[in-house]
């Protein structure tokens, strides 16, 4: 795999790596949304800050907002990873 330059990135970060997807008029929230990954990190520190201040209904919100824009959520022990919908 190495000498085809084959899995030289982590699977997490490739699924990263994928365009930024606009949303077509009427998929999801109607709204063409394009999130960068500074973005969707700012609003991950969001949702865990809301998580932390059992404000759960603010981070629910949060994480619908990003499945609507194309972004997958995975809460794991001590941190959230996300990946763009394929």
């Amino acid at each position: 795999a190495g000498l085809l330059g084959l899995l030289r990135v982590p699977a997490p970060d490739w699924f990263r790596l994928a365009p930024a997807r606009e949303l077509a008029p009427g998929e999801a929230s109607g709204q063409s949304v394009t999130l960068d990954e500074a973005q969707i990190e700012a609003l991950i520190a969001q949702r865990r800050a809301a998580r932390t201040a059992g404000d759960y209904a603010s981070a629910d919100r949060i994480r619908e907002s990003l499945r609507e824009s194309g972004i997958l959520l995975e809460d794991l022990p001590g941190r959230t990873v996300w990946r763009r919908a394929t």
